[in-house]
């Protein structure tokens, strides 16, 4: 196995999600740890819709219980397109649907993140890359309603950015921030968005 990847929330429950070889690809999975019992049982999450090789996967704690993850991964085994992809986990069910984060129409989509906070928010961003140009995404979760709509929120100029990672306050506050070229050196750049 590699990649290991987890997040605690605050009653003390800790999900790790990791990827490990079939013998003829990579899989993903999740395992729930419980301070009362400990580590349960491996569940197999990942790929989906007869995607192959998952990889970059993060979680991020919510709600008590309740945990988001993300991650890539290919439509055919050999130069395919990449695609993002989310489940939720809760304590009390276990993982829940797959569902693709990046538009059908994306270009590459890599390196995923995710946030989340108490209220049950999440923000999942990545990047797309188009040629020699890339940008960076997210979307919104919001309890009662969904993912909301895929949006660009790099600057608009054009220039190679990539790599985000994100972060939310108990209030839902987010902060995102990435690497962006300005021609000649990647410098860091973010965004603050106040609920």
């Amino acid at each position: 196995g590699y990649w290991v990847e987890f997040d605690v929330d605050e009653s003390g429950l800790a999900l790790a999600v990791f990827f490990k070889s079939n013998g003829t690809a990579w899989e993903m999975y999740g395992n729930l740890f419980d301070p009362a019992t400990g580590w349960g049982t491996p569940t197999r999450i990942g790929p989906v819709a007869g995607g192959w090789h998952p990889s970059g996967g993060y979680v991020a704690a919510a709600g008590p219980g309740e945990f988001f993850i993300v991650w890539q991964q290919y439509d055919r085994y050999e130069n395919g397109n990449g695609s993002v992809w989310s489940r939720t986990w809760t304590s009390s069910s276990g993982s829940g649907p797959a569902v693709r984060l990046s538009s059908a129409s994306s270009v590459n989509p890599i390196y995923p993140c995710i946030a989340a906070c108490t209220g049950g928010q999440a923000l999942a961003a990545w990047t797309e890359t188009e040629g020699a140009l890339s940008s960076v995404v997210a979307r919104l979760y919001v309890p009662g309603i969904g993912w909301g709509n895929q949006v660009v929120i790099d600057s608009s100029d054009k220039n190679r950015a990539w790599l985000p990672s994100a972060a939310m306050a108990p209030d839902g506050d987010i902060a995102v921030i990435w690497r962006q070229s300005d021609g000649r050196d990647d410098l860091l750049w973010g965004r603050v968005y106040l609920v």
